[in-house]
This record gives C-alpha cells, sequence and structure tokens, in this order.
C-alpha cells in the first residue's frame, strides 16, 4: 500500500468518524454558550468574534477538544490490535505520516469550520463592525500600528479578516492536536491525552518566560496575532503562520515516527 493510498484511508476514517462532526457542534455550543451574555445586546460581529481571545475558560475547552476529531486515532490503533496489522501492508513510516497529516487536516476543519459557521450565524443578528472600531483602526493604520488581519477591515475585504484569524488558530490547534498524537505513544488514558494541549498550551508560557525566550519561541502569541518576519501584510503573515506550525508539526511528526519506532522493537 503507497502512502497516498493510506492518507486517503485515513482521512475516510475521519470524515467517517462522527468524532469529527461533534468536534464542530462542540465548538459552535462552546462559543454561543461563552458569549450568550452578549448575544442580546448590540454588539457589532467583529467584537463577538475577537472576545474569544480574552476569555481563559474558552481557551483551556478548546484544548481539549483539539486532540477529538484524529489525535486519539494512534492509541485506538494499539488498542485494538490494529496497527500491527496495518504495518503488515504499510512502511510504519507511510502510516505515521498518515496519522500526522491526518490528525492535523481534521483539527483543522472541525475548528474552522466551526468558528466559520459561529460567524455565519451571528452575522445575521448582528452588524459587522461598528463606525467607532473602524475609526480606531484607520488611526492605528495610519500611525503603522494595526494588527495585519484587520487591515482587511480598511481594504474592505472583512471576510478576509475571519478567515485569516480563524485559520491562524486552527493552524495552532492542529499543531497541540499532533502533539498529542506523539504523546499518545507513552499515554494511554484518554483523560490525560486530553488535557495534553492545555499543559503544552501553559507550559509554553512559563517555559519561555522563566527562560526569556525571544517571540518566535512563543506560539501562543503566534496563534492570536500571526508571525509577522518577513512582512505586515497580511497575506504573508498568514503564510508564515502557517509555515510556522507546519514546521512544528512536522517536528511532532519526526518524534511520533521515532517513538513509535522504538514501541515496535523495545514494547
Amino acid at each position: 500500500m503507497g502512502f497516498f493510498r493510506m492518507l486517503s484511508s485515513d482521512i475516510k476514517r475521519l470524515f467517517l468518524s462522527k468524532r469529527f462532526y461533534m468536534t464542530i457542534v462542540l465548538v459552535i455550543v462552546l462559543y454561543l454558550l461563552t458569549v450568550c451574555t452578549e448575544l442580546g445586546m448590540a454588539r457589532e460581529l467583529f467584537y463577538m468574534i475577537d472576545v474569544r481571545h480574552g476569555l481563559g475558560a474558552f481557551l483551556l475547552a478548546m484544548t481539549i477538544l483539539s486532540p477529538i476529531p484524529y489525535g486519539l486515532s494512534y492509541q485506538e490503533d494499539i488498542s485494538h490490535n490494529y496497527a500491527y496489522g496495518i504495518e503488515i501492508r504499510v512502511s510504519h513510516r507511510k502510516y505515521c505520516w498518515a496519522k500526522v497529516i491526518a490528525t492535523a487536516v481534521g483539527t483543522f476543519l472541525s475548528v474552522f469550520c466551526g468558528y466559520m459557521i459561529i460567524c455565519g450565524i451571528l452575522s445575521f443578528f448582528h452588524p459587522l463592525i461598528s463606525d467607532i472600531a473602524i475609526g480606531n483602526m484607520q488611526v492605528n493604520y495610519q500611525a503603522g500600528v494595526l494588527d495585519p488581519y484587520q487591515k482587511y477591515f480598511i481594504w474592505g475585504h472583512p471576510v478576509f479578516y475571519f478567515v485569516s484569524t480563524f485559520a491562524t488558530e486552527a493552524a495552532a490547534y492542529s499543531f497541540m492536536a499532533v502533539f498529542t498524537l506523539m504523546v499518545s505513544t507513552k499515554v494511554r488514558n484518554v483523560f490525560i491525552l486530553l488535557s495534553v494541549p492545555a499543559v503544552l498550551y501553559y507550559g509554553n508560557i512559563v517555559l519561555c518566560d522563566i527562560l526569556k525566550l525571544p517571540a518566535i519561541f512563543r506560539w501562543n502569541n503566534t496563534m492570536k496575532l500571526g508571525l509577522r518576519v518577513f512582512s505586515s501584510d497580511p497575506v504573508i503573515v498568514l503564510l508564515e503562520t502557517i509555515v510556522y506550525f507546519a514546521i512544528l508539526i512536522f517536528l511532532a511528526g519526526l518524534v511520533f515516527n521515532w517513538l513509535t519506532e522504538r514501541r515496535r522493537f523495545h514494547g
């Protein structure tokens, strides 16, 4: 069995899984419960979407949801003795990388689609953005301190703002899910595995503060604002951010490969 056939099998398994669609629904319900106190007020859509960054409980809950679509698949394969049977027909490396990609894709799509559906629902009941907010953005834009994605409001393309911010955050959760997949080679308990993304997120904050690490290591900030290395153009920022988290996913994938290889030979 070739790699793309193995990947196709994992992607098919992902989309046939109830967990994938359940995660999308949970993201929607979780968000609506979080902002329920604001729903009856004349708040603009921009505020109701942006407010999630200041809600620690929402972030914590989202980290728990991130591995659900496919991040626990390896643990399930081992528990049901599927992994060894599959590796008879396909190389170990192809099996592992198919798992990594399917996990990243599953989490990215579930978070991104959940956010976009929320955005669509709220857009029927709330104005897109207030004149005051636009005025503040114009002032910041002229001063050169406006967040890259918010430039889309100034340029008259607000939909791209939501797409970019959701894609940035979804990419970060994809990394958390793949990191959980990596940890699942050593941990069997599902509840512990679901807590791994939260430990990773807050552990990264503490570690960076203690060691005074540069901004490039603070991916918790990157998932909110995007990565600005070569340009502040929002398109370039989004590309840089996707590449940044793709590299982190790749590194976690390498460790996942190594750990599963050791497990095959040493148990």
